[in-house]
C-alpha cells in the first residue's frame, strides 16, 4: 500500500498512514500501462478486448467508479484531485468551468498556486 508519513509519534518516528485512494489510483494507472503495451493484434490472446480489460484495468476501473469514501491523507486527496483533472480534461473532455474549478482546490491544497 502506499503510505504517507505524518507528524512524528511519541518515540520520535514518523508513523505511516495507508491511504487506500492511493492504491486504487495506482492501480488503475498500472492496468492501463498494462492494457496499453499490449498490440491490439494480440487481443484475442486475452479473450479479446473486454477479456483484455478484464484482466488490466477493469477492476481497478470499477473500484474508482464506485469510490465513496473520503481520502484519509492529504497525499490522496490531492492525487485524487490530480487525477480527476487529468481523466476529466483528457479523457472525459470536462466542462472549462469544472476543470478550473478542480483546479483551484487543487492548487490551493497543494500550495503549488497554479494559474486556475
Amino acid at each position: 500500500m502506499r503510505t504517507q508519513n505524518n507528524t512524528n509519534n511519541a518515540t520520535g518516528a514518523s508513523p505511516s498512514v495507508s491511504d487506500p485512494i492511493l492504491d486504487a489510483i495506482s492501480a488503475y494507472l498500472d492496468g492501463c500501462a498494462a492494457y496499453d503495451a499490449v498490440h491490439p493484434n494480440d487481443f484475442e490472446k486475452y479473450g479479446g478486448e473486454e477479456g483484455l480489460i478484464e484482466k488490466t484495468y477493469g477492476p481497478p476501473m470499477d473500484i474508482l467508479n464506485n469510490w465513496n469514501r473520503p481520502a484519509i491523507t492529504q497525499e490522496g486527496a490531492l492525487e485524487a484531485l490530480r487525477f480527476a483533472i487529468k481523466e476529466g480534461v483528457e479523457s472525459l473532455g470536462l466542462e472549462p468551468r469544472i476543470e478550473r474549478l478542480l483546479r483551484a482546490a487543487y492548487y490551493f491544497y497543494s500550495g503549488e498556486g497554479g494559474a486556475a
